[in-house]
């Protein structure tokens, strides 16, 4: 969600501000609707500030504060409204200075829970409401009292043109560790008639922070004709003492980036509710569609196989593996003079070349997954390369015969498949617009040809493990390892997700993924 900015002291001259640095990429062109109304008719600077953010037409200017108004006192901060994908700003000094500062150090008595999972990665506090009086932290309770009086809350309806109901606020802090993050997502949990429609974020950074050299931005994403995340198009950075808002909807797609520095990204964040203005959109699908397995030439499995995984006595004991776990990793998995082969044609390309890829680009929506997915080059001649030769045995019908002989499942008959490639950046999230149905899920394990042996091990603190889960709980993960076949019959409670690869990681990996299903 976004984070709220910070303000400046009550007794302080009303001189305004800077708002915090914001970043387009580049601006998407806007339309404000209005025509050149606002130059003919002079208006209230809120009205002005207010038809600027509910058209997204970028503005910089000075309006009411919201919490000078919670303190029955009348003030203006410097505003700003960037050239946005939806309705977002950010206002300088919005809380006492001295105030934030006590709050600052507060937060150190509070018990952070980690939080982790497809995603993101953070701490947060309990919800402030409560552990502020619990543990009698002054400060935190002065700033909760603030952001829950009606006048704060009128003041924020008169600034973004939002009903939104007094007595529903939601409060809490947060410190994003160094690779912290959160990904693209909407904040669009709504209830029958109310839910979110303001979010909003205190930044509490040191006041060095940098942009490039720290990360934490604020990033938010355009979307397509279809209402889904496209390209991030706007960056806001943290900055000590402001507050960034933005109108919560189902396509407010935005994400926390990575922070790079050594330092905690911390913030108290949350979220005004109001009336919901429209419904749920019908949700969409992407999940790859299963196609049957064909015959096609190729060579017999030994060719591609070591032998002792197609001996019966070995086939017998994965077997009882497979059938006591639901799942087994088979290690050098390939001839040694097939894998050697595979990597060399994996290993990077130079600019003039596309490698053994006819197409390669990056997967979407972001708020489902973000990877790059291969097309392989077909051969015009007999000899066809490793790589189609190895794509041709793992999506022919002899493989499923194999398969169906290490897992006791019924005829394999079709899988969905591909090449795909996890690199700094990229992940899968569990998003109930893609859910995979009921399979057995097979991934040929590559990655990234290195000079020495050792460098092909990959680090689990890049992260990027295969996540799998079923009622909140990890059931299993499985990490990249070179030359392995890992094999796991998900069920229909089963999700699976690949974590964020960080920020940290010295290679890519690529992998043969497919997901194989019974005769029906």
């Amino acid at each position: 969600m976004a984070e709220p900015a910070a303000k400046r002291p009550r007794s302080a001259p009303t001189t305004t501000k800077a708002a915090p640095a914001v970043t387009n990429r580049p601006p998407p062109a806007t339309s404000n609707g209005s025509g050149s109304s606002d130059a003919a008719t002079p208006v209230p600077a809120d009205a002005q500030f207010q038809r600027a953010f509910r058209s997204t037409q970028p503005i910089q200017t000075q309006v009411t504060n919201p919490a000078a108004l919670a303190q029955g006192q009348t003030e203006c901060v410097a505003a700003q409204i960037p050239a946005g994908p939806f309705s977002v700003a950010v206002l300088a000094s919005v809380f006492p200075d001295a105030l934030l500062r006590q709050v600052r150090k507060e937060l150190d008595s509070l018990p952070f829970q980690h939080k982790s999972n497809d995603l993101y990665e953070f701490y947060q506090s309990p919800d402030i409401a409560t552990s502020a009086a619990q543990f009698r932290l002054p400060g935190l309770t002065q700033l909760k009292d603030i952001i829950y009086s009606p006048a704060f809350v009128q003041g924020m309806e008169s600034l973004a043109g939002i009903r939104l109901n007094p007595n529903t606020v939601d409060l809490s802090a947060h410190k994003y560790p160094p690779g912290g993050y959160l990904l693209c997502h909407d904040d669009d949990i709504r209830q029958d008639k109310e839910g979110r429609r303001i979010a909003f974020i205190i930044y509490l950074v040191k006041e060095t922070w940098s942009a490039t050299a720290d990360g934490g931005t604020l990033d938010l994403f355009d979307k397509d004709a279809t209402d889904q995340p496209t390209d991030r198009v706007l960056s806001i950075a943290p900055k000590w003492n402001t507050f960034a808002f933005f109108e919560v909807g189902q396509t407010s797609y935005h994400q926390v980036a990575e922070v790079l520095g050594s330092d905690d990204r911390v913030s108290i964040s949350g979220w005004l509710h109001g009336p919901l203005p429209v419904p749920v959109n019908p949700a969409q699908a992407w999940a790859l569609v299963p196609r049957p397995l064909l015959p096609a030439p190729t060579l017999p499995l030994d060719a591609f196989i070591t032998g002792e995984y197609l001996r019966t006595p070995s086939i017998a004991n994965i077997n009882q593996v497979f059938v006591d776990q639901s799942s087994i990793e088979l290690q050098n998995f390939f001839l040694p003079s097939v894998f050697d082969q595979v990597q060399r044609a994996l290993a990077p390309v130079n600019s003039k070349t596309t490698g053994p890829w006819s197409h390669s680009a990056q997967t979407g929506p972001a708020n489902a997954m973000h990877y790059r997915r291969h097309t392989l080059r077909e051969s015009e001649t007999a000899d066809p390369a490793i790589l189609e030769q190895l794509h041709r045995l793992l999506t022919s019908p002899a493989f499923g015969e194999y398969l169906t002989r290490l897992t006791n499942l019924d005829d394999l008959v079709e899988a969905s498949h591909e090449w795909r490639s996890f690199g700094p950046g990229d992940y899968t999230l569990l998003n109930d617009q893609c859910l995979e149905p009921e399979g057995l899920d097979v991934a040929a394990r590559n990655g990234s040809k290195a000079p020495r042996e050792s460098d092909n091990r990959w680090d689990e603190r890049w992260q990027g493990g295969m996540h799998y889960v079923a009622d909140k709980e990890t059931l299993l993960t499985l990490w990249p390892k070179p030359n392995t076949l890992s094999i796991v019959f998900r069920d229909s409670g089963t999700l699976r997700f690949v974590k964020y690869v960080n920020h940290l990681a010295k290679m890519s990996r690529t992998e043969f993924s497919a997901t194989y299903f019974e005769k029906s």
